[in-house]
């Protein structure tokens, strides 16, 4: 089968012909219909991810049908649409068993831990705990969004530190994340502000409704987000993973507000300056972390979207096909379209 292959970190990938998956007991193998490349993606092929051993196949947010199962697989069936978290959770551990299966002390993740979505077929491992049916009015597009960008940020924004109506949420980032995070803020009723340096982005998330829109290089940027939200937001949220965005998403807080940090950040994206230190401690600000959601929450996420009405594909603004991977997403600079670029045609 064809998947885009990469041998060395910050090389080109190139598409390689390699071995189908095999599934092992617990295991399935899905027949790719749908791929996002999300930044994380892009990281990892830049070396930022110790878990990626080479050669590697990339790929974490994903739908498909499953063709291949394990002998010990119960809950899931050959022909079967299905999705699945980006983090697969063992089990057995013991967050697993009080449903934190996102922060799973055994955690696998298909394209970081082992080969992942940008191929024709791909593993999917312990798959009774993990994968997910795709109800039939929803499109592989819209269920791959799940895995990773829209499930993270439903999961920050309703679970996290619960939205309520009429608050004031300002975000950092219209990729992927940031867009699904307003399309989540506005279902919810709450005032929303996009901050980012895109003239397209920001476009795109006053098309999609956001009432604000910044330039990140606004020099008045926390003055104008400040006075828009009558004197700071309850709620901050980083989409992009960047120190440069978390002091001013801290700035733009009001007492007692809470910033959640969903971008990763580097090891070289960790410094906060001291006034961010200071305002932390003085304003009783909280920062909390969101890694991804648990499979046993997407019936309450999909039950979400169908009730809110919420059009996913707003956020995808590039279709594209497995061979135009390496050369459309992979450079040593960092990809900052607008929106959800997908993958939705794979040539075997």
């Amino acid at each position: 089968m064809l998947a885009v292959y990469y041998d060395e970190f910050q090389k080109t990938p190139w598409l390689q012909q390699v071995p189908e998956p095999q599934p092992g007991d617990c295991d399935v193998v899905l027949e790719v219909k749908a791929s996002g490349l999300c930044r994380s993606d892009w990281h990892g092929w830049m070396g930022h991810d110790p878990d990626i051993s080479l050669p590697h196949v990339p790929g974490h947010e994903f739908a498909g049908v499953v063709v291949k199962k394990g002998k010990a697989v119960r809950n899931f069936s050959i022909g079967q649409r299905v999705t699945a978290p980006f983090i697969q959770a063992c089990g057995r551990c013991a967050y697993c068993r009080q449903g934190d299966q996102q922060v799973c002390n055994d955690q696998a993740q298909a394209g970081f831990s082992y080969w992942g979505s940008f191929a024709s077929r791909m593993l999917l491992k312990r798959a009774d705990n993990n994968l997910v049916v795709i109800p039939d009015p929803m499109s592989y597009e819209d269920a791959a969004l799940l895995g990773c960008r829209f499930g993270t940020a439903y999961r920050a924004i309703v679970h996290q530190s619960p939205v309520k109506k009429k608050s004031y949420v300002v975000i950092f980032g219209a990729g992927g994340l940031g867009l699904s995070g307003l399309l989540i803020c506005q279902a919810l009723g709450a005032h929303t502000c996009v901050v980012d340096p895109s003239l397209q982005a920001r476009e795109l998330a006053k098309a999609i409704g956001a009432d604000l829109v910044v330039n990140a290089f606004d020099e008045h940027l926390i003055e104008n987000v400040v006075s828009w939200s009558e004197g700071g937001a309850q709620v901050t949220l980083d989409g992009v993973g960047s120190s440069a965005v978390l002091n001013p998403s801290l700035a733009c807080l009001r007492r007692r507000g809470r910033h959640l940090q969903v971008g990763l950040l580097t090891s070289e994206e960790t410094k906060w300056d001291r006034m961010s230190n200071l305002r932390i401690v003085a304003h009783e600000l909280e920062i909390v972390g969101c890694h991804g959601i648990q499979a046993h929450e997407y019936q309450g996420m999909m039950e979400f979207i169908n009730e809110t009405q919420i059009n996913l594909s707003q956020v995808i603004t590039a279709r594209k096909s497995l061979a135009d991977v390496p050369e459309y997403f992979f450079s040593t600079d960092s990809p900052t379209r607008a929106g959800v670029s997908m993958i939705t045609e794979f040539p075997y």
